[in-house]
């Protein structure tokens, strides 16, 4: 994710060894970590355009209204992120981590916390995402989930990869 500095070994992102440099893959990587929390005064299209930004990025309003739109924020867009609810923020939280349409998307246990309706309502938006053709690195502890998501599915213990296949 290029979050941290590494303490040893390499890692190659897109052909690029990301222990040297990692700017060349920056644009192309999205990220929602597990304990993302929106802007408290932005309204979600405030916020998607200062992430773009971020990226360097201009983004025009009919793109900015699109992307509310594809995570289900329309009704909630004059709203001011501290007034959404746990769902409505993991929406816009992916909202956020897709803005630069990036070829590998990290998502840390992005419905922890979540009801059932709205934890379903945002796998429906991550398949989106994944068949439009972004590789999606989902780390979760439910099997159900993993199952409903991934092609291929490996099972950590103690930082080891301990079984490795499809679901």
């Amino acid at each position: 994710e290029g979050l941290r500095s590494p303490t040893s070994g390499t890692a190659r992102v897109f052909g690029v060894d990301v222990t040297k440099d990692y700017d060349p893959v920056r644009k192309k990587v999205g990220i929602l970590p597990q304990n993302f929390e929106p802007f408290d005064m932005l309204r979600p299209p405030e916020a998607i355009e200062y992430w773009a930004k971020l990226y360097d990025m201009r983004i025009a309003k009919k793109d900015i209204d699109a992307l509310v739109e594809r995570v289900g924020l329309s009704d909630r867009k004059s709203s001011m992120s501290k007034k959404l609810s746990g769902g409505e923020k993991r929406r816009l939280g992916i909202a956020l981590s897709v803005v630069n349409n990036p070829e590998l998307l990290f998502l840390d246990e992005p419905t922890t916390g979540l009801d059932p309706r709205a934890r379903r309502d945002l796998w429906k938006l991550i398949e989106e995402i994944r068949d439009k053709g972004t590789t999606v690195l989902l780390t979760t502890h439910y099997l159900d989930e993993a199952e409903k998501l991934s092609d291929d599915v490996a099972i950590m213990l103690k930082g080891k990869i301990v079984a490795r296949g499809t679901p």
